[in-house]
């Protein structure tokens, strides 16, 4: 009987979580408070420098690092 009530708690708790989830979402979002609001995003227009390298077999992201700033490779 204890068995019976336990699994029928645990579907109406499995029940009610996958209403909740559908109904009101479990991840927070802005769009309840940007609903009805217009908001212009101005793209950015910074130019960031790029290099090109070669990258050959048996290179790390630091030895290519390394290679690039002409300098040691950055401490992580």
């Amino acid at each position: 009987m204890l068995k019976k009530i336990a699994v029928l708690f645990f579907a109406a708790l499995i029940s009610y979580c996958i209403y909740y989830d559908l109904h009101a979402g479990t991840i927070p979002t802005n769009a309840k408070e940007t609903a009805g609001k217009t908001v212009a995003v101005q793209p950015q227009t910074t130019h960031r420098p790029y290099v090109t390298a070669k990258v050959h077999s048996g290179d790390t992201v630091l030895t290519i690092i390394k290679q690039i700033s002409g300098g040691p490779a950055p401490s992580i």
